[in-house]
């Protein structure tokens, strides 16, 4: 028998005005698999059914129960649930993003759902899921989302539904995407901030957020395997923020990989560091126009406060003996002993990466290769 559901359920999107309430006309568009790109039997109505389903089948172990079970350490009966909002967030490079609300008497939460559709986008998720539950668990609780469920579904009716992995995880409340922007004649955060609308940071607030990126990333790369997260983009979202009178605070929402910085020779554990500092350093400069767009480049103070925070994560992993046997005293030794021409060869060396995963990343480092270098060499020299 089906089990009785007296919850509240309403589907919605999200927007820079607040919620929109997705009434029969919306629900009834094709369904967007990306930008002007639409699914040619799928409709809005199905996205949001699937996601229902899969949080609350009509047979069957309830998801939603036992994450909520989970999250509030207490068991939580189906009927206890009083609203349910599944709401639109965004479709990102890989996969659709929503957010779902609940509430049961005095406890309420909120999650975030991916979704995948492709089989590239699937074996990505799937990878995602377990390195989230891998690096939350040893490295940085606090930084990453907990993954809370996955599993496959299946979307639209019979005879034209698709197979999708969905995966749910913590949404981090007050938490919002931005990119970077030229503002005042510098580059500025940009925050899309869904609740007082999209504004601009200050400049302290921007360095503040490339110095937190830059320490997260570093504290996250394991010294022994030179394993670190890898790829992730100021493009894709992968970092959000919350800003407020207490300051910045910042979140990585995602782990795709986790592999070893390839750009060394074997054995070397200071030389793949210093290869994963100019790789972090060059990155952190690098973001999209409006998430989506061409590729764009962060001024030097941004570089400046990334090389703080990837300094300030060495002595972090020093004090926990993460350090395979160095200090963060023979790396900056090492990284100031570099002259122009070998920072110039480590960062070319990175080129070759980044020309496979994105052209415009490419040929905007290509176009700052040689400021980006003077600005490296005085920077290192500064500290």
């Amino acid at each position: 028998m089906p089990r009785p559901l007296m919850a509240d359920i309403s589907y919605r999107f999200s927007s820079q005005k607040g919620d929109v309430i997705a009434d029969e006309d919306m629900l009834n568009r094709k369904f967007a698999v990306g930008p002007s790109e639409f699914h040619p039997s799928l409709t809005l109505r199905d996205f949001f059914e699937c996601v229902r389903r899969f949080l609350l089948p009509e047979n069957g172990a309830s998801c939603l129960q036992d994450i909520l079970s989970g999250m509030w350490q207490r068991p939580v009966n189906v009927e206890e649930i009083e609203t349910i909002i599944i709401r639109y967030e965004k479709y990102g490079t890989l996969y659709q993003i929503c957010s779902i609300d609940v509430s049961a008497g005095k406890d309420s939460a909120r999650l975030c759902a991916n979704l995948a559709f492709t089989e590239s986008a699937k074996q990505t998720l799937e990878r995602e899921f377990e390195l989230l539950s891998l690096l939350r668990d040893e490295k940085a609780p606090d930084f990453l989302p907990r993954a809370h469920k996955k599993d496959n579904a299946e979307m639209g009716a019979a005879g034209r539904s698709v197979s999708l992995l969905i995966i749910v995880l913590e949404w981090f409340e007050g938490y919002e995407e931005w990119h970077f922007r030229a503002h005042e004649g510098s580059t500025r955060a940009f925050l899309w901030d869904m609740k007082r609308g999209y504004h601009f940071l200050s400049k302290e607030q921007t360095s503040d957020m490339a110095l937190q990126a830059s320490r997260i990333l570093t504290i996250y790369y394991d010294v022994q395997s030179m394993r670190r997260i890898t790829p992730w983009h100021h493009g894709g979202g992968d970092f959000i923020v919350r800003a407020s009178g207490e300051g910045i605070d910042l979140k990585l929402v995602t782990a795709r990989g986790y592999e070893p910085i390839g750009l060394f020779k074997p054995g070397s554990l200071l030389d793949a560091l210093c290869s994963f500092f100019i790789e972090l350093i060059t990155k952190m400069r690098l973001d999209k126009w409006e998430g989506l767009g061409e590729s764009t480049w962060a001024d030097r103070f941004v570089l400046e406060a990334a090389v703080k925070g990837f300094i300030e994560a060495l002595h972090i992993k020093e004090s926990r003996g993460e350090m395979g046997g160095l200090s963060a005293a023979d790396v900056l030794q090492r990284l100031k002993s570099f002259n122009a021409g070998r920072l110039h060869s480590l960062v070319k060396e990175q080129l070759l990466d980044i020309r496979g995963n994105d052209l415009s990343d490419y040929m905007a480092v290509r176009r700052h290769l040689d400021n980006h270098v003077e600005d490296i060499y005085a920077v290192i020299q500064s500290f």
